[in-house]
Formats: structure tokens, C-alpha cells, sequence
């Protein structure tokens, strides 16, 4: 086979998968799927477990980053405890 087809081929296949990949993030948004807050939360759950830490306070919410904590509270309506 010839280098220059090769590359050539290669150059194509890079560029068709930045394409494909803009074309995915502009119709598909970071949180627009109905449970994908449901996997966030349920991923600090499991990490924060792994890790030895606390994983829920009393009420039963978990355990997130202070600059998470729009992901579990989307309305604002819920007050935070200390633990």
C-alpha cells in the first residue's frame, strides 16, 4: 500500500469523527436525558463508599461537591445539613 493513502485515509477518518462528535454534543446537551441526574448521584454515592467516606446524611440525600449541588437540587427548594 502506498504511505500517502494511508495518511490520507487517516486524515479523512479524524476528521469525519470531530464532525460526527460536534454533530452529537449540539443535538444531545449535557443533561438533557430524563435519568442522567439519577447517574451522577448514584456515582458519588458509589465513590464516596469506595473511597471509606460518608455516602448519605440522615435524610437519606447524598453526599456531593459544594459546586455540584445544582445536580440534586434543580428546584433550590431543599436546605442543606452540615452532615
Amino acid at each position: 500500500m502506498n504511505i500517502t493513502k494511508i495518511q490520507y485515509s487517516e486524515d479523512i477518518s479524524v476528521c469525519n469523527a470531530y464532525i460526527r462528535n460536534w454533530i452529537y454534543v449540539r443535538f444531545f446537551p449535557a443533561m438533557s436525558a430524563p435519568d442522567e441526574i439519577a447517574h451522577f448521584i448514584s456515582a458519588y454515592k458509589i465513590s464516596n463508599k469506595m473511597l471509606g467516606k460518608q455516602a448519605t446524611v440522615k435524610d437519606g440525600h447524598v453526599i456531593i461537591r459544594a459546586q455540584d449541588l445544582w445536580i440534586e437540587d434543580v428546584d433550590g427548594e431543599y436546605t442543606f445539613d452540615k452532615k
